[in-house]
């Protein structure tokens, strides 16, 4: 037997062997419902919770800008691509078509060291450098914040960043060049400041002096509305405290922060808790190539995911998506004539913008003068009941054709609210441990907090499995199954407040047995001749062929 046949054998060899000790191992693995471990409660308040926004005929109160993270310079370019030029593109577009009043970096705007990146490259950062002076960024209009990319390995304290980055700060404050109003933005380095390596260094630090830093900028202004940004999402800060004993989620509950924005994950992700909105844009050089538009619109927030190349850019900015954060504005059902604003980008003239209300026909929108990417329309609200109701908007060019959708409440919203998401179902085996099933990133009130609000479950079945409420914060499903039962149960799940408000959702329950030690060995049996057989032809194949190419070499 030659090297290359030998070869051949020990790979099939190898994966029958990995078969057999996988195999046995994959029934005993099981599906957990998918939770948040984040114990937040809030402030007691017998108040309603401050709204976010105005509902506005005034269509020159309104800024956008745009957000990008994780560029990841020269990070596995063969799969990703070439991200300098991807960065400079980025640059370019939104300067030319989306024209906003300043662009957020939130970090990882390098790689470091590939494939593993334990310190910083020099290069790197000079090709970053040099895509920003072609752009002509400057520290009034592109301001930016390390990642753990950009100071792993960096002994000296983020010299790489200090020394090529435009703002050359850790944390800082600014606020949006307006006259309408006073929009604060606050950068917090969520780095390690150690210089700590991959992969060590990957999760988030605010320690106590940044903690004290933070809150002493939130006390110092008085603004519409106060935007926090950094690379980390808020639940990968650590868990340090202000010298005062606040901790991060805290600090913006108790200063209403409105958005906190961020990076790191590479995925697009909104959230909603305690009054503040948490978004995560998606990374614009380890993914689809995409960044997000914020916009203000009297005081009420809106945002967009946007793909490089592709347009039109369509997003409504009034009414105010409830969707995006619980404390927008409610329509008054008196109102005969409720704005409706969208902005518009494209390389080519915008043919036409439209709108509906819950799918009925569509209204034409105006273009604005003043606003080039700014089109208007209106709806009458005592046409419409009370409740929840989705505006859908399209604009089309030669480009092609873009979408947006928004949700907004009709009256006067008082119920308790299931957000972030429907809870998951749940599937487990039947002689599974309990689940405890954390479900306090689903719970919202306007009135009351967390731990005012509280659970009820209807349509159990005993012999299926136990269900209760546990905790002193009421805030954990337990889930226990009945050995040996198997099937799909569907249950009910109540929100109520302290006022006997309610609002209900349905999940399912689905239990599987686990199959038998004997079924088990038939399986692994029956795999296993598969393997011999696939190798005796492998063999055989080939020794047919190599017997021939030896005839034909002798001849």
């Amino acid at each position: 037997m030659n090297h290359r046949m030998r070869r051949i054998y020990s790979i099939l060899i190898s994966a029958a062997i990995f078969m057999v000790i996988i195999i046995p191992i994959i029934p005993t693995l099981d599906t957990v419902a998918s939770s948040e471990i984040d114990y937040w409660d809030g402030f007691r308040t017998n108040e309603l919770k401050k709204e976010i926004g105005q509902l506005s005929n005034d269509s020159n109160n309104i800024f956008w800008f745009a957000h990008m993270t994780d560029v990841h310079i020269n990070a596995f370019q063969l799969i990703f691509g070439n991200q300098t030029e991807v960065f400079k593109n980025a640059l370019e577009q939104i300067n030319e078509y989306i024209k906003p009043l300043f662009i957020v970096d939130s970090g990882d705007m390098v790689n470091g060291l590939n494939p593993l990146p334990y310190y910083q490259v020099l290069e790197q950062w000079k090709a970053r450098w040099r895509v920003l002076e072609d752009t002509e960024m400057n520290d009034s209009y592109y301001y930016d914040i390390p990642g753990n990319h950009d100071g792993y390995g960096d002994s000296d304290t983020f010299s790489y960043y200090l020394n090529w980055s435009i703002q050359k700060k850790l944390n800082y404050t600014f606020n949006a060049p307006v006259s309408f109003g006073n929009y604060t933005f606050i950068g917090l380095n969520s780095v390690w400041n150690d210089g700590s390596e991959w992969p060590d260094g990957t999760e988030g630090e605010l320690d106590t002096e940044e903690l004290d830093w933070f809150e002493k900028q939130l006390k110092n202004h008085n603004s519409n509305l106060t935007f926090i940004f950094s690379h980390h999402p808020y639940n990968d800060v650590g868990d340090s405290r202000t010298t005062s004993g606040l901790s991060f989620l805290q600090i913006l509950e108790k200063y209403n922060v409105s958005v906190h924005f961020f990076g790191h994950g590479h995925e697009n992700m909104e959230r909603n808790k305690g009054g503040t909105a948490f978004i995560e844009t998606p990374s614009l050089g380890m993914g689809d190539e995409e960044y997000r538009i914020f916009a203000v619109d009297n005081d009420g927030i809106s945002e967009k995911v946007v793909s490089l190349n592709t347009y039109p850019v369509a997003m409504i900015t009034s009414p105010m998506d409830r969707d995006f954060s619980r404390v927008a504005y409610d329509i008054p059902n008196t109102s005969t004539s409720v704005p409706v604003r969208a902005l518009v980008f494209d390389q080519v003239a915008v043919d036409s913008v439209q709108f509906n209300i819950d799918g009925d026909p569509w209204v034409s929108m105006m273009n604005n003068l003043a606003t080039k990417s700014l089109w208007n329309g209106s709806f009458d609200a005592t046409l419409l009941s009370e409740g929840i109701h989705t505006i859908n908007l399209r604009a089309k060019s030669q480009s092609g054709e873009s979408t947006d959708s928004i949700s907004i409440f009709v009256g006067t919203s008082v119920k308790p609210e299931i957000i972030n998401g429907e809870i998951k179902n749940i599937i487990r085996y039947s002689d599974s441990n309990p689940l405890r099933y954390n479900l306090t990133m689903y719970k919202w009130d306007k009135k009351d907090t967390n731990d005012q609000l509280y659970w009820n479950i209807s349509g159990l079945d005993p012999n299926f499995c136990s269900l209760s409420i546990i905790g002193d914060k009421n805030n954990t499903l337990l889930v226990d199954p009945v050995n040996g039962a198997s099937g799909t149960k569907r249950i009910t799940i109540e929100l109520y407040d302290s006022e006997g408000y309610s609002t209900t959702q349905q999940i399912t329950i689905t239990l599987n047995t686990r199959l038998g030690t004997n079924q088990l060995l038939l399986i692994i049996g029956i795999l296993e001749l598969i393997f011999l057989v696939v190798i005796i032809i492998a063999g055989l194949i080939y020794y047919k062929k190599y017997d021939r190419d030896s005839i034909n070499i002798k001849k």
